[in-house]
């Protein structure tokens, strides 16, 4: 699976599919996180930390699935990248605190990332009730 640029005509197709996707939300955060493209999985043929560290470039035909590599908190995920070229996981699982999703990114991820968990209100996949993180690399 390739990159896809977001246009004015296709980003809602940059974010999983739900009848309660607050569209305002979702392009504010593209707006202020300056997203250009976007991503659902990573291709075999490298790993999570070395797919952000090069950019978001994979290889291989089968698909490695973030929700078997991290479990819970993954759900309703999508890569994006910056105009920089910098890659951004986003994940915005149902009725899961910001105290289990720090948890589990402290158990699962490795410590080049850096988490940010935001209240269920600015989830945009649906507002509310899940919960919007967002997983780069260290600056």
């Amino acid at each position: 699976m390739a990159w896809k640029k977001i246009t004015k005509n296709n980003y809602k197709e940059a974010t999983p599919y739900c009848q309660n996707i607050n569209y305002d939300l979702f392009e504010k955060f593209l707006k202020d996180n300056e997203i250009v493209s976007f991503r659902k999985d990573i291709n075999f043929g490298t790993t999570v930390l070395r797919f952000f560290q090069n950019g978001g470039r994979s290889c291989g035909k089968e698909v490695l699935q973030m929700k078997n590599l991290y479990g819970s908190i993954v759900d309703h995920y999508m890569f994006y990248k910056t105009k920089n070229g910098d890659v951004i996981f986003t994940s915005q699982p149902y009725y899961i605190s910001k105290e289990e999703i720090n948890s589990i990114f402290k158990e699962n991820f490795e410590s080049e990332f850096e988490l940010v968990v935001f209240d269920t209100n600015l989830s945009w996949y649906s507002p509310g009730e899940a919960t919007l993180f967002v997983v780069k690399l260290k600056k």
